[in-house]
């Protein structure tokens, strides 16, 4: 196209397209919200609104770089799988199938790592679509195909776990290399707090360092720095504001859950997702970019609280009150520990 408008080539030409593949990644994410909520307009301009202020996905869209790939593949993909929870046809089983398959082909080349995970949504997918109903007589025959193939791919499975681990371990070795080779290297307090921790210990503390990052939050907000740094530095403060809403979201989900099984369980996915994602980003490279790419699952939760009910507005302030107050610890701790 670029040579067809008699335009000059250069980077520019990649950033566009990148920009475009963005584009398309926030139309599956509220296509995703329209399965779940309808045509619930507030609900679905809440989540384009906050895909559109993302500082990743600006990031991702501003930069020649492939995660902006990964999160249009793994977006398709949790688009799928949404659309079948939500309507479990076969027809959108097999649909899911075939976006799945694609999708998998596509991050063979990009991160193959991520392909590990794809498995893992499958059988969460399958979880909570058993768990939606009381057992019949199709969940009994889905079930003993299901333990039938387990069977037959026995030692497949067992390598897949290898493979896991040993990638897991790679991926550690290897952040903690780059760590060591920075600047800030060996009394980081990264190193010592999180990346050098039993990975028990790691998880949490893990989890918590993802979630509020980078520490202290205005670190990137420097004269002389990258665009790239002072776009990170936004996101932590974009990420902040948004937890609380996913916080009451995850909150909703289990309520529903309680009343509605079926109707709560295509929500349930999305938390058990999410939280699948935080863990593999936590076991391996714990980047904050990587997050970003399951991301769509965090904006429809956060859309979900209906803020405009009184009841919702004043257990969000709670539960925002009690997020500052871990946030401020979290900065005063780095403080002591920093001096």
């Amino acid at each position: 196209m670029t040579w067809w408008l008699g335009l000059k080539f250069g980077p520019y030409t990649g950033v566009m397209f990148n920009a475009l593949v963005m584009g398309l990644a926030g139309s599956l994410t509220v296509r995703t919200a329209r399965e779940l909520f309808g045509n619930d307009n507030w609900r679905l301009r809440s989540v384009g609104t906050l895909f559109a202020f993302c500082g990743l996905f600006i990031l991702f869209g501003a930069v020649l770089i492939r995660d902006c790939f990964t999160t249009f593949f793994n977006a398709l993909v949790f688009w799928g799988i949404v659309r079948w929870l939500v309507r479990p046809t076969l027809r959108n089983l097999i649909f899911a199938a075939v976006l799945t398959g694609v999708s998998a082909y596509a991050m063979f080349y990009l991160r193959p790592t991520a392909l590990l995970l794809f498995g893992l949504y499958g059988c969460l997918a399958f979880l909570f679509w058993f768990v939606a109903k009381r057992l019949d007589a199709m969940r009994l025959v889905a079930v003993i195909f299901t333990l039938s193939v387990l069977l037959a791919t026995k030692p497949y499975l067992l390598g897949y776990i290898q493979s896991s681990q040993e990638f897991q371990g790679r991926a550690m070795i290897s952040y903690a290399e780059d760590a060591e080779n920075s600047q800030a290297a060996a009394d980081s307090l990264g190193m010592r707090l999180v990346v050098n921790q039993p990975l028990p210990i790691r998880m949490v503390l893990g989890s918590g360092a993802l979630m509020v990052n980078p520490i202290p939050l205005w670190v990137n907000f420097k004269i002389g720095s990258l665009d790239n740094g002072w776009i990170k530095g936004y996101h932590g403060i974009y990420q902040m504001l948004v937890l609380p809403l996913v916080f009451t979201g995850f909150i909703v989900v289990f309520q529903m859950f309680k009343k509605e099984r079926k109707k709560a369980t295509p929500l349930l996915f999305l938390a058990g997702y999410l939280l699948i994602n935080l863990a593999a980003v936590v076991a391996t490279s714990l980047e904050q970019r990587h997050i970003a790419q399951f991301m769509p699952a965090f904006m429809i939760l956060a859309a979900l609280p209906d803020t405009r009910e009184k009841k919702t507005r004043k257990a969000l302030r709670t539960i925002t009150m009690y997020w500052f107050v871990v946030v401020i610890l979290v900065h005063l701790a780095w403080a002591i520990m920093k001096g």
